[in-house]
């Protein structure tokens, strides 16, 4: 899934408060409801392997001890998706983005698609 090329064909104002929705009260959860309506993008939890170092000491090759992967998870939109690499925005409007990650594919250990 990704954002079409020139954006998308229906922009919509999308910059509502939790609980307004074109002037109406919205029931919990609307908002993210219009987000995958209007924007196709999924949320999701995406859990996947980063590097880790230790580059400000010296250590005595006799002490080292194993230095594995940092196990980390992020949760957001699904803006982007190629057989590399998925892309995930903090947040979502009809015309912008805030907070993009990219995570390579061979770091990802685990996509779980999130119900709203």
């Amino acid at each position: 899934m990704s954002i079409p090329p020139g954006g998308f064909d229906k922009p919509r104002r999308m910059c509502y408060s939790i609980y307004q929705v074109g002037g109406s009260e919205a029931p919990p959860g609307r908002m993210l409801e219009m987000v995958g309506e209007y924007m196709g993008s999924q949320p999701v939890l995406i859990e996947w392997l980063d590097s880790k170092g230790i580059n400000n000491q010296w250590e005595y090759l006799d002490e080292i001890e194993p230095l594995l992967p940092s196990r980390c998870i992020s949760v957001g939109f699904l803006i982007e998706e190629t057989p590399e690499y998925k892309t995930i925005a903090q947040s979502v409007s009809a015309t912008q983005v805030l907070g993009r990650m990219t995570i390579p594919c061979c770091s990802i250990q685990k996509v779980v698609e999130l119900k709203v």
